[in-house]
């Protein structure tokens, strides 16, 4: 039987193995999105930087849209970090994962 709450180790296999592949299906999916998230990220710090390295002195400074493109590249990594710890806890150590919170991962994504 799984725990009643999250972040508790499993006591035993649930007896219906497809509960578990599930969660770590789905948490492999959300491992893979987060990695994709923050590979997008990273290139569009790194164009946003290269264009304020190729303006002028005389235009206005793009200073704002890299700031802002390294917050996204932050917290892409933090939650890409945070999906894989919950995914190897999950397929490791047989810890419950919390409740997925599918609309929380696209809160910076929005910006």
């Amino acid at each position: 039987m799984l725990p009643a709450e999250a972040g508790e180790r499993m006591r035993s296999k649930p007896k219906d193995g497809r509960h578990l592949k599930q969660l770590e299906a789905h948490w492999q999916v959300r491992v893979r999105q987060a990695q994709r998230r923050y590979l997008e990220a990273v290139e569009r710090h790194s164009a946003m930087a290269d264009e304020l390295a190729r303006r002028s002195p005389v235009e206005p400074d793009g200073s704002f849209a890299v700031a802002k493109a390294r917050r996204a590249e932050a917290w892409a990594r933090h939650e890409l970090a945070r999906a894989t710890h919950i995914y190897s806890d999950l397929v490791v150590r047989r810890i419950q994962p919390p409740q997925d919170d599918d609309d929380a991962d696209l809160m910076w994504w929005s910006y």
